[in-house]
């Protein structure tokens, strides 16, 4: 009789002891890491936040309605963790005027809540830009050929129309690399946005060596 006894008894710490193990165990996994940090931004959510706030600031700056803004030369760095920066060259078209004017950019943004904290900006003198601009031009003349050529080629359809909201040059083993997103039209339906990415080759590096797009 006293064995058994001694048997519950140890029977009884035993599940009292995984009982205690189970609540600690569920408490414990049922706790959010408040101090997770949230996902980082892809780069084509840090390219929409800081165009839409750069152009919003130059539209209250300039009090001007339907101002387009396009990035052209654009790095993406880091301040902490919960803030990124976008900064670079671009430019700019004012209401319905033909010319479009070169611009300096410096966006901050907040990661965790999508959100600018500073948005700062400078136009450019032509005459000190002209050399980047006519490479910002040409860059951007190459990719739009590049892009109408593929996508007429996988579409069957000389019915297309692109247009580049930004672009990324890149390096890639001393050959020319180009990296971004836009607009394109097929026919008669609606714009739908492009991303892209480009790499340059042939004799000058006039030619494309590959050309990979997804449209969205």
């Amino acid at each position: 009789m006293m064995t058994t006894n001694k048997y519950f008894n140890h029977l009884k710490l035993l599940l009292v002891f995984f009982l205690f193990t189970f609540s600690v165990t569920s408490t414990t996994a049922g706790t959010k890491d408040v101090s997770a940090p949230k996902a980082a931004l892809s780069v084509d959510e840090t390219y929409s936040i800081a165009a839409k706030g750069l152009t919003k600031k130059m539209e209250t700056d300039l009090v001007l309605n339907n101002i387009k803004v396009k990035f052209a030369k654009v790095e993406r760095y880091s301040i902490s963790k919960s803030q990124i920066g976008l900064r670079g060259a671009g430019s700019c078209q004012l209401g319905e005027e033909d010319n479009a004017l070169p611009i300096n950019f410096d966006v901050k943004i907040n990661v965790n809540n999508k959100t600018l904290t500073d948005v700062a900006y400078n136009f450019v003198e032509a005459a000190e830009d002209t050399v980047e601009s006519n490479s910002l031009s040409e860059n951007e003349s190459f990719v739009t050929r590049q892009l109408l050529e593929k996508i007429k080629a996988d579409f069957k359809t000389e019915n297309i129309v692109v247009a580049i909201d930004y672009l990324n040059e890149n390096l890639n083993n001393g050959a020319k690399a180009f990296t971004g997103a836009g607009e394109v039209r097929l026919g008669d339906m609606v714009w739908k946005k492009i991303s892209f990415e480009i790499a340059a080759g042939g004799e000058n590096q006039t030619a494309a060596a590959a050309v990979k797009y997804k449209i969205q």
